[in-house]
């Protein structure tokens, strides 16, 4: 297991309907508050994937395309923010529709 985060690009991308993000947790940040959230390119929050404890392994979360009131969103680029403890990545996908 590596020491550092490591988030895949999702797949597939560019998405429609739905896409799935894989990342990894090392051993270091085992248990850590880890949380997945989905931007759109303003900034605004679109959607939060994950919001708990999690020990190091690599996981796989889908995002069906909508946003946190379960409304499908409209194509565009958006983001996804992975935050381990102190430690964050950023990754960039595509809806098309």
């Amino acid at each position: 297991i590596p020491k550092e985060i490591i988030i895949a690009q999702n797949y597939p991308n560019p998405f429609n309907p739905s896409t799935v993000i894989r990342f990894t947790i090392p051993q270091n940040l085992s248990n850590s508050p880890t949380k997945l959230t989905i931007y759109n390119i303003q900034g605004e929050v679109v959607k939060e994937l994950l919001n708990e404890k999690l020990q190091a392994g690599t996981y796989l979360t889908k995002w069906n395309g909508d946003n946190q009131f379960g409304k499908m969103v409209s194509s565009g680029i958006y983001f996804y923010k992975i935050k381990v403890g102190e430690h964050t990545v950023v990754g960039k996908m595509n809806l098309v529709k």
